[in-house]
């Protein structure tokens, strides 16, 4: 059975905040498949100088768009405030912030383990 709360409105006085990130694990994770990634892409160019065009290219943003990905992943935070303002979420690119008026109702929802909101 799953448990709800309702949320008192009223929140005069309430300030929260909270950042989460990935666990170093995955991090560390990331960052060393991205270093091995510009190593690999380095020692190819290097070997292979006259690779057609195209598959150079096709190569390079291969490298490049997971290259981005992996860093992506390894800055990201999600930061979220409560305040009496309203609600505000910020992850890159996203930075939304709702105002209690366009709220009408919210519940704590138990999610097991993960937590939850």
């Amino acid at each position: 059975m799953q448990e709800h709360y309702i949320i008192d409105m009223n929140l005069k006085g309430v300030d929260f905040s909270e950042e989460q990130s990935l666990h170093l694990g995955i991090r560390i994770i990331c960052l060393v498949s991205a270093i091995v990634i510009l190593i690999g892409a380095y020692i190819s160019f290097m070997q292979v100088p006259s690779q057609p065009k195209g598959e150079s290219w096709a190569m390079f943003i291969g490298v490049t768009l997971t290259f981005l990905v992996l860093t992506y992943v390894f800055l990201f935070k999600l930061e979220t405030s409560i305040n009496t303002s309203g609600i505000k979420v910020k992850c890159w690119p996203i930075n939304k912030e709702f105002k209690w008026s366009q709220i009408s109702t919210m519940e704590v929802i138990n999610y097991g383990f993960i937590g939850g909101w």
